[in-house]
């Protein structure tokens, strides 16, 4: 951080390094990304936050699937669609070595906190909302952390997230669907 001439700072470490990390590097004067999460508990989110509202450096956080071409033209073609309107992503995110540091509470947060947190991310972005409120529906039971999950959107959306870690591999990846009264549009795989 002393480095002369040094703006930006990456940062893509274990997930318990990142808020320590992107304040002090804040601290310093310097814009910061971070790979998500950005933190992994309220308290650790609550003292980044507040470290970057006091400088006037930028600090971004690592959620790309927001950028992805399609999920852009996604979001621009449900600008002309009113709502409500009801989102489904299914992820088929397979299974971890038990040992895995993701799987860490301290270390990784878990895969809900690491991983997923990219499709709730997403969710927000398509909506164009704020979250309203989040339940738990169902736990995958193979200790890898995933389940399904319900989001309500202040504007009236509502997502179901099946983020599963227990599915065989040959299926799909990922896939998005969002319907509205008489349409409905799919990302499959992120290739259509």
């Amino acid at each position: 951080l002393d480095q002369p001439g040094l703006t930006k700072v990456f940062i893509a470490t274990r997930h318990h390094e990142h808020g320590e990390l992107a304040r002090t590097a804040l601290g310093a004067g310097r814009s910061v990304w971070v790979e998500k999460p950005l933190a992994l508990t309220e308290a650790d989110l609550d003292a980044t936050l507040a470290a970057a509202r006091a400088r006037s450096a930028v600090l971004a956080v690592g959620f790309n699937r927001r950028f992805a071409p399609l999920a852009v033209r996604l979001r621009s073609a449900l600008a002309a669609r009113p709502g409500p309107r009801r989102f489904t992503i299914d992820v088929n995110a397979g299974r971890l070595p038990a040992d895995h540091w993701t799987l860490d509470p301290q270390q990784g947060g878990g895969r809900i906190v690491g991983e997923a947190c990219h499709f709730v991310d997403l969710l927000r972005f398509l909506s164009g909302s704020a979250i309203a409120s989040v339940e738990a529906k169902s736990r995958d039971r193979d200790g890898q952390d995933g389940g399904c999950f319900e989001l309500t959107f202040a504007n009236g959306d509502v997502a179901a997230l099946n983020y599963r870690t227990d599915l065989p591999a040959h299926l799909p990846k990922e896939r998005l669907a969002v319907a509205g009264e008489g349409w409905s549009a799919e990302i499959a795989n992120w290739k259509s």
